[in-house]
């Protein structure tokens, strides 16, 4: 019994935002997960690329021209592996910009005070979606 009263009374500051307001904040928050999807792939890349160099290139025994053509090209390949993971990171620091930001207008809507808004909102999403907090 003890554990169904706290559940209830887990997310109380939650109760007062409006359903639809609170379900327009956990679709941008939906938005804003997606993208740390796209970091794992790349950070696949960075190791699967890393596996394909070793097991395919290190090791032998190339002319200098052959080796500094695979160096120069592994070089490229791993900048464009850190420009994505740049790329990832201004979007997500955009999208969380805009979820916090949603969340601080509905705190200013129902007078409720952002900062136990926040934690109680980022409990939810580490409970319920699993994914980082804002």
């Amino acid at each position: 019994m003890n554990s169904t009263s706290n559940q209830e009374n887990q997310y109380l500051l939650l109760k007062n935002i409006p359903e639809s307001k609170l379900k327009a904040i956990l679709d941008l928050y939906g938005d804003y997960q997606k993208i740390y999807l796209y970091v794992r792939f790349v950070i696949f890349g960075v190791l699967g690329t890393v596996l394909i160099y070793n097991l395919g290139f290190a090791g032998n025994n190339y002319s200098i021209s052959d080796f500094n053509t695979i160096k120069t090209t592994m070089v490229i390949i791993m900048m464009c592996f850190v420009g994505l993971l740049i790329v990832i990171g201004i979007k997500a620091y955009k999208k969380q910009k805009i979820v916090k930001t949603a969340l601080k207008k509905a705190s200013i809507e129902h007078n409720i005070e952002f900062k136990p808004l926040k934690k109680e909102f980022n409990r939810l999403v580490r409970t319920s979606f699993k994914g980082p907090k804002i």
